[in-house]
């Protein structure tokens, strides 16, 4: 893989991370509006549970490093 696929590989995969730390946002929502029982701590947990996971994968994103064409590593 190539300098430039490999970043380019890398932004994609910060997009995903971003789509589905907003998908976990509003399904947190969503199960506040659905059933009141507990929240808001339940729908809290559920974000503190998704903001832990979202910032880790965004740090294994950023030590991804695939060899290069060639075998070697960039």
């Amino acid at each position: 893989m190539d300098a430039d696929t490999r970043e380019r590989a890398r932004g994609l995969m910060h997009e995903g991370l971003d789509a589905a730390l907003r998908d976990q946002a509003k399904r947190m929502f969503e199960g506040w509006m659905k059933d009141a029982t507990d929240q808001p701590q339940r729908a809290a947990t559920g974000m503190k549970n998704g903001t832990r996971a979202y910032a880790g994968a965004h740090d294994a994103v950023e030590r991804w490093n695939p060899p290069s064409c060639k075998g070697d590593r960039q």
